[in-house]
């Protein structure tokens, strides 16, 4: 894929511009300067006294100097101020290369991991079910009904929901609810329904009955390390266990 340099070609451009015309300045400068030291010599060899054709050819001669240390100061500093303008360039490039839509985001850095690695089977990858697991997660998180029930031990949530909006219910609590059970010490039931998922949490100790309380179902369902591993893990094509019509696990 090519990436678009038009930003640090304008920032380049511009720099460069700033630096020919600090040089053009420069050499008319230089230009006056030399033509001033020629007027001098003719003043000199026209009757002038010579202390004073030397005082000014001196006072010239260390002008040009002094322009030339300045030019040769000046010209470093604008090459160190042009790679500014590039590093900034670049920078603000950087920040401005966000896809602008989290699921799209996320898709963008599967595929470049995908890419990155030379054991990726193209053959099984799968990037179409990780955007249906990514639209599952739209509607969990934005459009599931909840209610919450306090039970001994922690809460009972009723998850309910009508067409795109069940089924993902339906793919994606139960699978995250035993994947819980392995990672934490808590006790995760579910029953699932013609209309979503009763799904009870408690823990062993007040702590945990707090926590999981406090959490409530979404709180629930961010909870564990294995999300972002289970986005590629999709992506390669895991087979049944992660097909979208089947329930693919979370």
């Amino acid at each position: 894929m090519k990436k678009s340099t038009s930003g640090n070609w304008r920032v380049y451009l511009a720099a460069l511009a700033l630096l020919l015309s600090t040089e053009v300045s420069w050499a008319q400068q230089h230009d006056h300067d030399a033509g001033a030291t020629d007027a001098a010599g003719q003043q000199e060899h026209s009757g002038h006294e010579r202390s004073d054709g030397d005082s000014q050819e001196m006072m010239h001669k260390g002008d040009g100097k002094g322009m030339m240390m300045d030019h040769e100061g000046g010209h470093e500093g604008m090459m160190q101020r042009m790679q500014q303008m590039m590093q900034k360039g670049s920078t603000e490039n950087s920040a401005t290369t966000s896809a602008g839509q989290d699921a799209f985001t996320t898709i963008k850095e599967i595929v470049s991991q995908l890419e990155a690695d030379t054991d990726t089977d193209w053959s099984k990858v799968d990037i179409n079910a990780l955007r249906e697991h990514l639209i599952d997660m739209h509607h969990v998180t934005l459009y599931a009904s909840v209610v919450a029930t306090e039970v001994e031990g922690g809460a009972e949530y009723s998850v309910t929901g009508e067409g795109r909006t069940l089924a993902a219910i339906l793919n994606m609590i139960p699978v995250h609810a035993s994947q819980i059970n392995d990672e934490q010490d808590w006790s995760v039931q579910f029953t699932s329904k013609a209309n979503g998922v009763d799904l009870t949490i408690t823990g062993e100790n007040p702590e945990d009955a707090n926590k999981i309380r406090a959490l409530g179902f979404i709180g629930f369902m961010v909870q564990g390390d294995h999300h972002q591993d289970h986005h590629l893990v999709i992506a390669r094509g895991a087979g049944a266990d992660h097909d979208h019509t089947s329930g693919h696990s979370h």
